[in-house]
């Protein structure tokens, strides 16, 4: 038998790696960088 025609693969969507997932609700940068620097916060807090 002849063998079936090879199908394409389906191309897989890479995506940049990220330093933590992003809240998708947020799209304002200004609210971005509050966000961040209130998990900094936290973050230093814990250490100390």
């Amino acid at each position: 038998m002849a063998e079936p025609p090879a199908l394409p693969r389906p191309q897989r969507v890479i995506l940049p790696p990220f330093e933590r997932p992003r809240p998708k609700l947020v799209p304002d940068p200004k609210v971005q960088a509050a966000v961040d620097a209130f998990w900094r916060s936290l973050a230093a807090d814990s250490e100390n």
